[in-house]
């Protein structure tokens, strides 16, 4: 699709971060999915209809599937831990997270 050569990758960039304006899934990433799964549906097991019901959940899941692409499986992996809800749900749920996870630990080492 016309658009997208930008998102060609030549190689993987292991070690690495991507910034978080490193292949957005934009306007563009998002159409070449809808026409792949119009062209594709009964192979891929999923209908246009299916697709746009979930498409939050597939713009994340694109953007770890790129990322994974370009920077490895560990930066793809922290790609998709950014939107997952769980975790931000947890987060939100243990504002003080980290010195909760102190006491755990300084209980854990005078045992």
């Amino acid at each position: 699709m016309q658009g997208l050569a930008n998102y060609l990758i030549e190689r993987v960039l292991y070690g690495q971060q991507p910034r978080a304006a490193d292949y957005p899934v934009n306007d563009r990433v998002v159409e070449a999915l809808r026409a792949f799964v119009r062209r594709e549906s009964e192979r891929v097991g999923i209908t246009p209809a299916q697709l746009e019901a979930e498409m939050d959940y597939a713009r994340i899941r694109l953007r770890d599937e790129i990322v994974t692409a370009g920077y490895g499986q560990e930066a793809g992996q922290r790609t998709l831990l950014e939107h997952d809800p769980q975790l931000m749900r947890a987060l939100e749920a243990f504002p003080d997270a980290r010195r909760l996870a102190e006491l755990i630990k300084s209980g854990a080492s005078s045992s």
